[in-house]
């Protein structure tokens, strides 16, 4: 096999992928050094084992969803900033089960447990700020964060293996603006 030098975030990227299709057998250097065409030194250059790269890797997938969540911020109106974290929550998700996996591996794995508790925080926090900037009270916020994310629960199990086109995501967001109302007024 040619040497070939492989740059870390490429194995993270691609670690994540298979993370996402097949939780931790996904991990593993051998078929991920294939896969990169890249023999393993190249692995062990970036990552001294194979539980560091998967907290590397988790650290990761953090990275981009903190870099997302910026970028929501950016819009000037709540409704604007609300219709993006929307199409951000129901748009195709390109890394598949990788919450499923990780609340898998969180039964037993404190770190993935710290790591799962504080995405659910974030996101129940993030959803919540924005229903209150549409005008909704805190006990409002609460109750339509709640079904809001339990709702995109349900869609994401049935829309997981189909492909998401942006119509679908208009359609979701449609749904959602009957019980969490943000184009025009508020009732």
């Amino acid at each position: 096999m040619p040497l070939k030098k492989v740059h870390k975030n490429e194995w993270l990227k691609h670690g994540l992928s298979q993370f996402s299709s097949l939780g931790l057998a996904g991990i593993n250097v051998e078929k991920m050094s294939k896969a990169l065409k890249c023999n393993k030194s190249s692995f062990y250059w970036h990552f001294k084992t194979r539980q560091n790269f998967f907290e590397e890797l988790i650290q990761f997938w953090q990275d981009q969803q903190e870099s997302l969540i910026q970028k929501l911020h950016m819009e000037h109106s709540p409704s604007e900033r609300f219709k993006n974290y929307l199409r951000f929550l129901f748009r195709k998700n390109q890394y598949g089960d990788l919450l499923f996996f990780i609340q898998r591996e969180a039964l037993h794995d404190k770190f993935l447990k710290k790591v799962l508790r504080n995405y659910n925080q974030q996101n129940n926090e993030l959803a919540f700020i924005l229903i209150l900037d549409l005008g909704y009270d805190e006990e409002q916020g609460k109750q339509k964060t709640d079904l809001l994310l339990h709702f995109h629960r349900g869609w994401y199990e049935q829309h997981k293996y189909q492909r998401v086109s942006k119509p679908k995501v208009e359609d979701a967001m449609k749904l959602v603006n009957d019980f969490i109302e943000f184009e025009g007024e508020k009732d």
